[in-house]
């Protein structure tokens, strides 16, 4: 993406020639990078979190805040993943397929948080059980 960005502007600023394909790529790839990077961040537990509350708290709340706000995630990262889905698909109709295939990366990034999340819930309602993950 970035050779292709750079080769970009120099044809520009020295030929005065422009490829349109590469600009819509290197935006393409870029929202592709954006959305499976916050979704690994999500499946390594680095993703950003407020932890101020989590130190406050002992026990019981902190198990039960942490049941909380991963299924708030999970159900906000499903719901961005639905809406998403549908953008992609009106996306097609409006853009044609690379358009689709651009918009595709945020139903994939959000759904793959979506999972993850409901992998955490469960993790954290065997723990409760006493049962862990192995």
């Amino acid at each position: 993406m970035l050779a292709a960005t750079l080769l970009q502007f120099l044809l520009r600023r020295v030929l005065q020639l422009s490829f349109d394909f590469v600009d819509r790529s290197a935006g393409a790839g870029l929202l592709w990078l954006v959305m499976l990077g916050a979704a690994a961040g999500a499946a390594h537990g680095s993703h950003l979190a407020i932890d101020a509350l989590p130190v406050l708290l002992a026990g019981r709340r902190r198990a039960a805040l942490a049941v909380a706000t991963t299924a708030v995630t999970l159900v906000v990262a499903a719901g961005l993943a639905f809406v998403s889905a549908r953008f992609a698909i009106a996306e097609v109709g409006f853009s044609g397929l690379f358009g689709g295939l651009s918009a595709l990366a945020m139903p994939v990034g959000f759904g793959l948080i979506a999972v993850h999340a409901a992998g955490a819930l469960l993790a954290l309602r065997g723990g409760a059980r006493g049962e862990g993950h192995r």
